[in-house]
């Protein structure tokens, strides 16, 4: 697959066909989505390290069948109940991207120390890769980059959002970034990329129960 504005809109109505050529090492242009997680079976067993289309790095991450998704019956969920300093990480595997607008939608279930969710992109290891998240226990929504473990806050603002499913985007290239809620814009700042192209995926802090469904990302 070739690194850069590679990738998948919105749309949720992919084959597997599609699916595995998307992520066997071909080159592709707007392949609709790979990520509303009908194509993986649910494990009602516990967490697996790997589902072929997604890699558990850290935390516990569960298909789960529900009627109440924005594209049912599967979303995927995080079910760790961590330290405050744990971060739970699901990753798209074989794909990498350093510009493009990759969006999830995703909702808060419960969670004492934190809440919420968020993205990753141009991840380069489980401890290096910038975030974008949404804490309703915060209300805010900001921007890190994690280097080495250690997160440095990038942007932040204050927002109120209601419960059910929400939708996160974030627009990146080597030079700017911006973060929308629910199609708002809320974070645009520039800012010169510390890692090249990179894996993308979903996280959560500590013991934010979130489900996600909907992941994309598109050139």
């Amino acid at each position: 697959m070739r690194e850069g504005r590679e990738g998948v809109p919105w749309l949720v109505t992919a084959t597997a066909s599609v699916l595995a050529g998307a992520l066997s090492g071909c080159s592709y242009h707007h392949v609709s989505s790979w990520s509303n997680f009908e194509l993986v079976a649910p494990d009602p067993a516990g967490n697996r390290a790997s589902w072929g289309l997604f890699e558990t790095v850290s935390g516990d991450w569960k298909v789960v069948d529900r009627v109440d998704v924005p594209s049912p019956p599967q979303s995927v969920q995080q079910d760790h109940v961590g330290a405050k300093d744990d971060f739970n990480l699901l990753l798209v595997t074989g794909a990498k991207a350093e510009a493009g607008t990759l969006s999830v939608r995703l909702r808060a279930l419960d969670g004492t120390i934190d809440q919420g969710g968020g993205l990753v992109w141009r991840a380069q290891s489980p401890r290096d890769y910038y975030l974008a998240r949404w804490n309703p226990l915060e209300n805010n929504v900001r921007a890190y980059v994690v280097k080495d473990g250690v997160r440095t806050m990038l942007a932040s603002e204050g927002v109120e959002l209601g419960d059910g499913w929400h939708a996160l985007a974030i627009t990146f290239d080597d030079d700017r970034i911006e973060v929308a809620l629910d199609g708002q814009v809320k974070l645009a700042f520039d800012h010169s990329a510390q890692f090249p192209a990179g894996r993308f995926g979903v996280w959560t802090k500590a013991d934010a129960r979130t489900q996600f469904d909907d992941l994309a990302i598109a050139d």
